[in-house]
């Protein structure tokens, strides 16, 4: 259907755990879309606390088709 949103799923998640991150005190989640195209897009995420990059993270979604 013309105009319609786009379904993806996870198709895969690499994260990168560089310092520790606390449990219950707010943190900052930052992402960007570094490619995207019809079939497939990749993001790259960054978790802060205290001004320093605790994790980092490349993911990639793929777009969901059912079957028919």
């Amino acid at each position: 259907m013309p105009g319609a949103d786009l379904s993806y799923v996870t198709a895969g998640l690499d994260v990168r755990y560089l310092r520790p991150a606390p449990l219950h005190d707010e943190v900052e989640l930052f992402a960007s879309v570094t490619e995207s195209d019809e079939p497939q897009m990749t993001v790259s995420v960054e978790l802060r606390f205290d001004g320093k990059v605790r994790a980092q993270a490349t993911a990639v979604w793929k777009r969901w088709r059912p079957r028919t």
